[in-house]
């Protein structure tokens, strides 16, 4: 996807300092959601959780002026996921830190 956008950015005669702002910005992203997936499967990502939800929520109100094409609408809708995945994760890693763990059973 990246590597589309940085083409049709140079395309359309944008120039090649905004391709390659796109492409940090979409390349940082990635790395930020790895991160915070990381986290909150360990149960203590609430900061990277949430950094990546602000992120993602704006990223996905950005699009709701451009719904005229097929890459925006599949785009929301991929977001829209990722934000239920991500608030999820947050609702986890607050049962994991709430948790009392003394009162756990071993089944042997």
């Amino acid at each position: 996807m990246t590597i589309g956008n940085i083409a049709t950015l140079t395309a359309a005669n944008k120039g090649l300092v905004a391709a390659v702002a796109w492409f940090i910005g979409a390349s940082l992203f990635p790395i930020l959601m790895a991160v915070a997936g990381t986290r909150l499967l360990r149960g203590n990502g609430l900061i990277w959780g949430s950094a990546a939800l602000a992120v993602l929520v704006f990223d996905f109100l950005a699009y709701g002026q451009e719904l005229a094409s097929v890459q925006a609408i599949t785009s929301v809708c991929v977001k829209a996921v990722l934000v239920a995945l991500i608030i999820n994760g947050l609702r986890g890693a607050l049962v994991l830190q709430n948790m009392d763990s003394s009162d756990l059973r071993t089944f042997t």
